[in-house]
């Protein structure tokens, strides 16, 4: 614990502790942090197609309840809606808030890269037999034992340093854009912090997509588009009706001619 207390201080700038850290004075936010956040990361585990209009990077704790409720209950909608659409692509990163959200963490990430998103999907489902518990390792160790690891893999995940910089590197980015809370997101390099449902998601995303594909440009044009075609319309069968006219005046006549001449 005090390793991971003084890791936390030395990479997020916090005077003490995790409680601590919310009280100090936060630095100002740049553009170029948020900037910086907003990029595909090489540790990071994105859902989605690469070229998609939108990207999603949510900030979360395993150990935060609403955090639990978006990706079991929201993000499964916001998968259908627009992620195997096309539309959005998604990238989750760790935010942890306490030491059983470290862990836990670590764990997904020991999982390795096909099994991350499930073991994080697990850990999140059963939020309430392990995050609240002060002997959280052991209900959090049959959760590992049940996805595919050892004992032995188990013990050295945990105590594995190299993994708890890699996420409180993660979380320090995060820190460095304005996260202040999970669960929160980097939606097209715009900070947006809160529990957020389908409808309120739709509210950011919809617009950000018609702008990539050029609609709100499209409805100014459309606008006059409707009258000028209906001028050459109106232009073309004017000319269509007088050429009728012409072509049917010469067979009237060829028509009459033999009756005169008989």
């Amino acid at each position: 614990m005090m390793h991971f207390l003084k890791t936390a201080i030395l990479l997020t700038g916090l005077a003490a502790g995790w409680g601590a850290a919310h009280a100090q004075p936060k630095p100002a936010v740049t553009p170029e942090a948020i900037e910086a956040a907003s990029q595909l990361r090489p540790d990071d585990f994105p859902i989605g197609k690469e070229d998609a209009p939108v990207t999603v990077i949510e900030y979360a704790s395993l150990t935060c309840p609403h955090c639990a409720h978006f990706y079991k209950d929201t993000l499964p909608e916001l998968e259908k809606k627009y992620i195997e659409t096309g539309k959005v692509r998604f990238i989750y990163r760790e935010y942890p808030l306490n030491e059983p959200a470290l862990k836990a963490a670590m764990v997904a990430r020991c999982a390795g890269k096909d099994k991350y998103h499930t073991f994080t999907k697990v850990l999140f489902s059963t939020q309430d037999k392990w995050a609240f518990n002060n002997n959280f390792r052991e209900p959090l160790e049959k959760i590992a034992l049940l996805g595919g690891m050892t004992k032995e893999a188990f013990a050295a995940c945990i105590a594995d340093k190299a993994v708890e910089k890699q996420i409180l590197e993660i979380m320090k980015s995060g820190a460095d854009a304005g996260i202040q809370s999970t669960p929160s997101f980097i939606i097209n390099g715009t900070v947006q912090p809160g529990a957020r449902d389908l409808a309120s998601m739709s509210a950011i995303i919809d617009p950000l997509i018609a702008v990539k594909e050029g609609k709100p440009e499209e409805k100014k044009g459309d606008e006059k588009k409707p009258e000028e075609t209906n001028v050459e319309e109106k232009k073309e069968e004017k000319k269509d009706s007088e050429k009728k006219e012409d072509t049917t005046k010469p067979e009237s006549k060829d028509k009459e001619l033999p009756e005169s001449t008989e």
